[in-house]
Formats: structure tokens, C-alpha cells, sequence
């Protein structure tokens, strides 16, 4: 099977057109929160597939002096698999485009004064879909709830709880939830600040949950990554603010990687570069 023309889905390309209009307008700061998950791209030998993943996240509302406020996100997730089971080429997209505001322990602590003040709060909107059409398209959307303690730019320990609540999905990929699940969890740790680059270690991993899963099955998938950024590689010339590079190992086991193929199992060890 060859490279088909995709077709993006006209809601689909009107909620990336405002993601990135927030984030052209809306200038990069650091944030303590909301935390985002890991741009890269790795390899997995056999069979030969490469996976390019970014995120980018922009608050868009928010009072100065506070990391609480509205963010919009955009994540692409492109896998290429070559020569695989005598296909030539084959290459699938992830386009998944939100927004969510996030409330911080401060902030929380307003509202409740019983809150603990180290877990933060996000509450939001995302699209999911591969951009084709046919038997081959696979779209949902999710309401998304979260609770995070710790933050993935700084040091030290992270947690993140998540639970989705699926709607408006794609008939070709109706059961999508039981393999890809209602929500997951994910424990961190990181030896250094993101701001400090050089000798810093990132650990994490992360389990998706299903309220109806595959078999009975309550634990769809499990993921683990971890990267570290030697001297050579996470400098970068001129200011300090400029982006780095980080080397990345990626373990996924499970389903619900794919859109297209979701339901199938893969377990895959991947070896490539993280952007810092």
C-alpha cells in the first residue's frame, strides 16, 4: 500500500488554524504548569519505523505573576514504517489540537481552603484524528480532567492523573476508547531543571487506563521514557533560551499507539533524540 493524498477534516483544520494562531500570538514563557509530553524522534529497528512526536502549548489567558489560565496545545505524532510486511513505505499522522485551563495550587486553594497546595488542576477540550478519509479515517474528541503535582520543567518528582471522557467519535473507530482508554497516569522524575541542560536526566512512565477495556481488561498499555542530555549535545550557541537536544530511549507496550491499526498489539523498543 502506497501514500495516499490525505484529507484533513474541515472541523479538524479550523481547530488547527486557532491552536496556531494562539501560539503565534501568544509568546513562549516558562512555565511551572501545565506539563506537556516529550518532541522527539526515534528509531525501532525491526521492523524499520521511525516516530517524530511534537508538542507546543501556549497560555493564551492568564493573569501575570501566575501560571493559571487558558492554554491552547497542538501534539503531531508522524510513525514511518519502511519495508514492513512488503509494503514499500508507509507513513500515519496523529493530529490532535486542544485547549484546557489549568488552575494552580494557589489558585485551587482560593476556592477550597482545604486544597493541598502542591496539585494543580486542568480541565479541557481535545480533537484526535489522522487526517484521512474512507475506511482509514479515525477521529474522537475528549473532555479531559487532570490533577498534577510537580511539573516537567523543573527537578524533582512529577505525578499526573487523567481521565477522558470520549464523544463525537469516527464509526470506522468507535470502540477506540477500550484500547486507547478513559484516561492514564504518570509518575517522573527529573535530576535537573529544564533551564539547566547540560548532565540533565528525565525519567518517566505512564499507564492508560479503560472503564470497558479489550478482554476485560482494565490497563490498555504501558510507557516508559528516558533521556539524557550530555554536554555536547544540549548546548546550543548564542543566548542560553534556544532549544537543545537530549538522547532518548521510549519503551510502548500495548495497544492504542495506532489509530489506524488500534486494537493491534506492539511492543516497541525506540532509540533517538529528544528536543529540550
Amino acid at each position: 500500500m502506497r501514500i495516499r493524498r490525505i484529507r484533513t477534516h474541515s472541523k479538524s483544520l479550523g481547530t488547527l488554524a486557532l491552536v496556531f494562531v494562539v501560539a503565534a500570538l501568544c509568546p513562549p514563557r516558562p512555565l511551572a504548569a501545565p506539563p506537556t509530553g516529550p518532541s522527539y524522534i526515534a528509531g525501532h529497528p525491526d521492523p524499520r519505523q521511525f516516530v517524530f512526536r511534537y508538542e507546543i502549548e501556549r497560555r493564551a489567558l492568564g493573569r501575570a505573576g501566575s501560571d493559571a489560565g487558558v492554554y491552547g496545545r497542538f501534539s503531531q505524532t508522524s510513525f514511518w514504517y519502511l519495508d514492513e510486511q512488503g509494503l514499500d513505505y508507509r507513513v500515519e499522522t496523529h493530529f490532535a489540537p486542544g485547549v484546557r485551563a489549568y488552575a494552580d495550587g494557589a489558585a485551587m486553594r482560593r476556592l477550597i481552603s482545604s486544597w493541598p497546595g502542591d496539585w494543580g488542576v486542568t480541565f479541557g477540550y481535545s480533537h484526535h484524528s489522522n487526517g484521512w478519509s474512507g475506511a482509514l479515517s479515525r477521529r474522537w474528541n475528549r473532555m479531559e480532567l487532570g490533577l498534577h503535582r510537580g511539573h516537567d520543567r523543573a527537578g524533582g518528582f512529577r505525578t499526573t492523573i487523567e481521565a477522558w471522557m470520549p464523544f463525537n467519535r469516527e464509526e470506522t473507530n468507535a470502540d477506540i476508547a477500550r484500547y486507547a482508554g478513559h484516561g492514564r497516569i504518570l509518575a517522573g522524575w527529573r535530576h535537573r531543571a529544564a533551564s539547566e541542560r547540560p548532565g540533565a536526566m528525565d525519567l518517566w512512565a505512564s499507564t492508560r487506563y479503560s472503564l470497558d477495556g479489550y478482554d476485560g481488561r482494565v490497563l490498555t498499555c504501558f510507557e516508559a521514557g528516558f533521556s539524557y542530555a550530555p554536554d555536547w549535545l544540549a548546548r546550543t550557541p548564542g543566548p542560553r533560551s534556544g532549544p537543545g537536544l537530549a538522547i532518548f530511549l521510549h519503551w510502548f507496550v500495548g495497544r492504542g499507539e495506532s489509530m489506524i491499526d488500534y486494537r493491534s498489539h506492539s511492543n516497541k523498543i525506540r532509540v533517538g533524540l529528544r528536543i529540550i
